[in-house]
Parts: C-alpha cells; sequence; structure tokens
C-alpha cells in the first residue's frame, strides 16, 4: 500500500472524529486520533518487519492494556486509546511498502489536513459555537414560557431541555477547568456565568410549564433580556427602560406565583453579573476508579488476544509473514 492510500486512511478517521463541537474540543480530539493512530501504526508496522509472530502478539496486546486504561478517563483519552488500538491493528496486519516512516507520516498527514480543514475557523469564530449554544437555551426558554397554558408547552419545555444539553456538552471542557482554576479568559468567564444562570432558569421554567396559567409578553420575553444582558451581540434592541414586569404591565394574579417571582429575580441577576467578575463552581465529574479500568483493559486484552489467536489459526501461522515477505520482495 502506498503512502497515499494511508493519507486517505488517515483522512477517514479525522473525518469520522469531525463534528460540530468547540473548536478546541474538535483540535484536541482530531490531534490524538492523528497522533495515536500514527504511534499505533509504526508499533505494529514493526512488529511485522522484525518476522516473530510473538512481536505481533505482544503489540496488540500491550496496546490494548494500554488503550483500555487511558480509555475510560476522558472522551478525548477514550479516542486516543480506541486510534491507538486501531492502528497497531493496521499495521500488524497488512505488509506496508516503502521504509518504515514513510506509511505514519502519510497517514499523520492525513489527519492534519482534516484538522487544518476543521479548525481554521477557530481563528475569526472564537467561542462562537459555545456562545450560540448557551444562547440557544435562553430563546427556547422564551419560546416554552410563550407556549405555557398551550398545548405545544410540554413539547417546548422539551425543547429547552434538549438545548440545556447541548450547551453544557459545547461548555463542558471549560466546565471542567473551572473545577481546577478560576478561568483567565473573561469570553469564557462570561459563558459558564450564562449557562450557570440558563440551568437555573431551566427549572423556573419547567415549573412555570407544569402550573399551565399562561404568562404575558413582558414576562415570556425575559429570558430574550437576560441573554442580551449577559451575551451580547451588539445588536441589542433595549432602550435602557426597566424590562422587569410591573403591575402595570401584567396582571398581578400572574406574578403571585413563587415561580414568576423566581424568573423576576433570575433576571435581576443577570443585570448584577452581567459586568460582575464571578467565579463559577461546578461539581466534578465522577470518573470510573482505578479497578474498573483495569478489569476494561484485561477485558479488552483479551479479546484482541482471542482474535489474533482466531486469525492465525484460521488463516494460517505464516500467513502474515508470508505477506510482509512478498512485500519486500516487490520493494526490491
Amino acid at each position: 500500500m502506498g503512502p497515499a492510500v494511508f493519507a486517505g486512511i488517515g483522512a477517514l478517521w479525522g473525518v469520522g472524529q469531525d463534528g460540530s463541537s468547540p473548536y478546541r474540543l474538535r483540535m484536541q480530539r482530531l490531534l490524538a486520533v492523528g497522533l495515536a493512530s500514527t504511534l499505533g501504526l509504526l508499533i505494529g508496522e514493526l512488529a511485522l518487519r522484525s518476522g516473530h509472530a510473538a512481536a505481533v502478539a505482544g503489540c496488540l496486546v500491550s496496546t490494548a492494556v494500554v488503550g483500555g486504561l487511558i480509555s475510560l478517563r476522558g472522551p478525548v483519552l477514550s479516542v486516543t486509546g480506541m486510534q491507538l488500538l486501531l492502528g497497531t491493528t493496521v499495521g500488524s496486519g497488512i505488509a506496508l511498502s516503502g521504509t518504515w516512516w514513510q506509511p505514519p507520516l502519510a497517514l499523520l498527514s492525513g489527519v492534519l489536513l482534516v484538522t487544518f480543514l476543521s479548525t481554521s475557523p477557530w481563528v475569526w469564530r472564537r467561542h462562537r459555537i459555545e456562545s450560540d449554544s448557551v444562547r440557544a437555551v435562553y430563546r427556547a426558554a422564551a419560546q416554552a414560557l410563550t407556549a405555557v397554558g398551550t398545548p405545544h408547552a410540554e413539547a417546548a419545555r422539551r425543547s429547552m431541555t434538549l438545548a440545556l444539553n447541548d450547551a453544557h456538552d459545547a461548555m463542558a471542557p471549560d466546565l471542567a477547568a473551572a473545577t481546577r482554576h478560576r478561568p483567565e479568559d473573561p469570553d469564557t468567564s462570561r459563558l459558564l456565568d450564562a449557562l450557570r444562570l440558563a440551568v437555573r432558569l431551566g427549572e423556573v421554567v419547567s415549573a412555570l410549564v407544569w402550573e399551565g396559567r399562561p404568562l404575558p409578553p413582558v414576562v415570556a420575553d425575559l429570558p430574550l433580556k437576560m441573554a442580551e444582558r449577559l451575551l451580547p451581540t451588539g445588536r441589542s434592541t433595549a432602550t435602557g427602560q426597566s424590562l422587569l414586569p410591573t403591575e402595570k404591565a401584567a396582571p398581578e394574579r400572574d406574578l403571585r406565583s413563587p415561580a414568576v417571582r423566581a424568573l423576576v429575580e433570575l433576571r435581576g441577576t443577570a443585570d448584577a453579573e452581567a459586568g460582575a467578575d464571578v467565579v463559577l463552581s461546578v461539581p466534578a465529574r465522577l470518573r470510573p476508579g482505578r479497578t474498573v479500568r483495569l478489569r476494561y483493559a484485561v477485558l479488552l486484552s483479551a479479546c484482541v488476544l482471542v482474535a489474533h489467536i482466531s486469525a492465525v489459526l484460521l488463516h494460517g501461522p505464516t500467513r502474515l509473514l508470508a505477506a510482509h515477505d512478498r512485500g519486500l520482495h516487490l520493494q526490491a
């Protein structure tokens, strides 16, 4: 197989890990794919070129153990472990022509090309994905409040919940970092503050949906006004007047609900924190313990070893080495 084929394989693996997640997370995941698969391909290739069947089995089991130990420590490390094992499997199962460094370098170049194409908008769209996802929660909350008392209220509430889940996924790296230290980037701090209030807003909106009493527009628009304060876009239409509901704007019966008052308090909190320097405190995400990771690594390596032994028994003990010898003969 020529270098161009491995460049295509690297690009294919990179596209398989690409998505609509924030640019920083995309870069981390794609670089993990490139480095891990390149290292695995190199290990597997060198084991196959050694001419010893035990070396192939040993490298497969070793990379399975390493991949299993790190795969449960986070989404990026999960990708790293999988691609390390995948690269080793390809390198140890296919006789590669050319010098030993050409296929791994071609594979890495394919992944780096996808990385550049996927993350280059980060230069002029910094935090755009995170900001849009958090702002979508406030829009969905406003739509849910508008639908209160109608047959569409529950569907609107579920849409708000999905938007909140998407925002949490987009901000996951920043949330994890906030558990260790205070964010230095003011834009990140503002997004974290907006997400924290969005979580509380979701609880209040759910309570109002369950109450089922229609709300006046001045109350239903409060989430949009909160978004304008917390996540300004430069196109705000606010006039500077008080946007909190009053007895003149809404009947008194609409303001007696504790959920409505909680919503008004959230709007006041958004006004207070729009320019404030607030440290966000979020719970750390629980990770599997050492015993769970060790059990997973042992099971994964055992499955890989059984699969390799089965392949050798089914195709003959010298099949892989003969294919390697043919590759060397064609190269000569």
